[in-house]
């Protein structure tokens, strides 16, 4: 982008119908319809909005790659969403590179509303490949480590953008949102006779929402009078004493077991108010939701108490084993690597021999006991599983042909999170 041009366009009182096609869990095809509209941007953006909710989920999952698709067209779902509600400036970085871990594919644009910059930053948040390795990464800071490092790479790119604009403007308001400048030490020369205010609306899915939640702290301090509209969908939880941020909402799914994943770290997890998604939200209106299912070609995907319970017992014994991030790192990082390279039977039962080792070298004795304790869970559970299969696609609305890890994973998909949010 060599002139920072934002196209006036006015805001618009009816709302788009923006169709975003995108992929769930198990690359499954989905296409839904999603509004958007200019006014989505005049309201407070500390106060919690359940249009832009739903118009920040469509931006989020457009992020998503489509791994059939060649890499230069990677990016065509949100650059479809972007052009169609009205941004221009639009910038890609690393869709058209080969995923690797650390790193985030990251997508900007910017448009004018009725006097004020609008610019819209979103990452990529499914079908990333090797990226996956970063959310592996916790390590032993305060700060997960893999979502760190993307925050960063991303950080200077939506810097580079935001400060683009702050010198094209030249504008009193935008003037006094770069590195805190006052009001008062503004030239008058330096104003335009029409002010500029600058709005940031972030928006991400999943692994996208961490480092996007990371992101809006930093952008705060680098521009403290810009107006953040940050809508975060199943975020994981990814540091230390993290803070109630105004304006950054992080929409979560109570039985997305990744929304949860950390939760037994003391003083773990996610910068932001949460907003919380239920089966409440699916018994009160399930008409609604059969035709938001329908629409999508999908199904209502009722949650399962059996499920859960598996989940809820894993995570129980996750927090039992891994008293603090940093034995984490120590014990299961690297085996959990090496499995996602490859995973054979032999190569399953070599990472737990390994665990099993590094439990005895850097955790207390009496968490072998747990460790034993978890490899017959899940030797147990694994056979039940088989044996209660076809009855559980059956009675929770589970697609029968697909894997099973797919159906587990279901409430962690983004049909589920369109289901819940337009209910």
């Amino acid at each position: 982008m060599k002139d920072a041009v934002v196209p006036d366009l006015g805001a618009r009182r009816k709302p788009l119908s923006v169709s975003v096609p995108f992929i769930s869990v198990g690359c499954l095809r989905r296409n839904f319809s999603f509004p958007y509209s200019d006014d989505y941007f005049s309201g407070s953006p500390d106060i919690f909005s359940i249009d832009t909710a739903r118009a920040s989920l469509g931006f989020a999952v457009s992020a998503d790659r489509d791994p059939e698709l060649p890499l230069p067209e990677q990016n065509s779902g949100v650059l479809g969403f972007l052009s169609e509600t009205g941004f221009g400036n639009i910038e890609f970085h690393r869709y058209d590179t080969v995923p690797s871990p650390m790193t985030a594919a990251l997508a900007l644009g910017s448009k004018e509303i009725n006097g004020s910059v609008l610019i819209a930053a979103t990452v990529c948040g499914n079908g990333y490949g090797d990226e996956w390795l970063g959310n592996l990464s916790v390590g032993g800071g305060d700060t997960h480590e893999g979502f760190r490092a993307a925050s960063e790479v991303c950080l200077s790119e939506i810097r580079s953008y935001v400060s683009r604009f702050l010198e094209a403007f030249g504008t009193r308001d935008l003037l006094c949102t770069q590195s805190g400048v006052k009001q008062s030490d503004v030239k008058q020369s330096d104003a335009t006779e029409k002010p500029h205010r600058l709005k940031i609306w972030l928006s991400g899915y999943s692994r996208a929402a961490a480092i996007l939640g990371l992101c809006a702290k930093q952008i705060r301090e680098w521009f403290p009078e810009a107006e953040i509209y940050a809508y975060l969908f199943a975020t994981p939880e990814y540091i230390l004493n993290p803070e109630v941020l105004p304006g950054v909402f992080n929409i979560v799914n109570e039985t997305d077991p990744f929304v949860r994943l950390q939760a037994g770290w003391k003083d773990y997890g996610r910068h932001g108010s949460d907003v919380v998604l239920s089966d409440r939200d699916v018994l009160r209106n399930p008409s609604i939701s059969k035709s938001v299912a329908d629409r999508l070609g999908s199904s209502v995907y009722r949650s399962s108490r059996y499920v859960d319970g598996l989940f809820d017992k894993g995570l129980s014994f996750f927090e039992a084993l891994f008293h603090t991030n940093s034995e984490y790192s120590l014990v299961l990082e690297e085996p959990l690597k090496d499995l996602y390279k490859s995973h054979s039977k032999t190569d399953v039962l070599r990472a737990v021999r390994r665990v099993r080792r590094n439990v005895g070298m850097y955790l207390p004795r009496e968490r072998m006991r747990v460790f034993r304790r978890i490899v017959r869970f899940l030797l147990s559970e694994y056979f039940r599983f088989r044996r209660k299969y076809a009855t559980l696609c059956e009675s929770h609305d589970w697609d029968s042909g697909s894997r099973a890890d797919t159906n587990l994973l279901r409430e962690h998909s983004g049909d589920m999170y369109v289901v819940r949010l337009f209910s």
